[in-house]
């Protein structure tokens, strides 16, 4: 049981923000993948408590709309964001596999990166401002969402081959057994229950939109990048969430009127 605990400690350290008590040695670092989800599922957790302190202080509908972006930075550090950013960078760069992997670990940032996390961040503050004025089971839907993305983020980290051998995703998953898997694979099933108790046919349109988004993923890393790597697991998780979230906002906007998500 301590042990499980150590590889949870690993995860929040390794993938976000929040301090932790106790000094990690090589062996938690190496099972902290097992436990992204949990870093999803408390950053949706601190999402939903403060969209829900804004409800009550009837904060302006902008207000409501930035937070979740804000909170979800400050919680994870933006280390997704990071890798989200140099795959932008890669992939348009329209050079081949090996230049592509090297502009991928260059520190600097380049154009492509920084419009396409203006365009993602500001599809994620219309995607919540839409949502946020939705009824509660809604919202605790769309916070699931941050879990959902980090499960299939470590599936795919751990069964998709890895574009480099020798790089850090494929150091932190060297020591990968079926019960890694079987591990995420439940805390997604678990994410997935909670989100249909609060709202059937919301989770199934943010199911399917990952269904198609990691079909994509698995397509396109292998096709420009010869597999995936750390930095196009952050990539999958952002452009991910935006493309969940935003579906989401659609759907709710085509459906407001029919009263479909009431």
């Amino acid at each position: 049981m301590m042990k499980v605990l150590r590889w949870i400690a690993a995860s929040f350290s390794m993938y976000s923000k929040i301090p932790v008590p106790v000094k990690l040695n090589d062996d938690d670092i190496a099972h902290a993948i097992m436990f992204l989800p949990l870093v999803g599922a408390f950053t949706g957790a601190c999402v939903y408590a403060v969209r829900y302190v804004l409800s009550l202080l009837l904060a302006p509908l902008l207000v409501r709309a930035v937070s979740p972006v804000i909170v979800v930075l400050s919680v994870t550090g933006g280390f997704h964001v990071d890798g989200y950013m140099d795959t932008e960078d890669a992939l348009k760069s329209y050079q081949n596999q090996e230049r592509k992997l090297e502009i991928m670990k260059d520190p600097h940032v380049g154009s492509f990166a920084i419009i396409g996390l203006a365009v993602t961040g500001l599809l994620m503050m219309c995607a919540f401002a839409v949502i946020a004025d939705g009824a509660l089971p809604v919202m605790i839907c769309a916070c699931g969402v941050f879990a959902v993305s980090r499960s299939l983020a470590a599936l795919t980290s751990l069964l998709l081959k890895k574009a480099r051998p020798d790089g850090m995703l494929a150091m932190e998953t060297e020591k990968k057994s079926s019960v890694f898997t079987v591990v995420v694979v439940v805390q997604l099933i678990g994410s997935l229950a909670v989100m249909a108790s609060a709202h059937m046919a919301v989770t199934f349109i943010i199911a399917a939109v990952f269904a198609v988004f990691t079909w994509i993923y698995a397509k396109k890393t292998d096709r420009e990048f010869g597999g995936v790597t750390g930095d196009t697991a952050g990539y999958f998780i952002t452009a991910g969430e935006t493309a969940a979230l935003s579906v989401l906002a659609l759907a709710l906007l085509i459906g407001q009127t029919a009263g479909w998500f009431q």
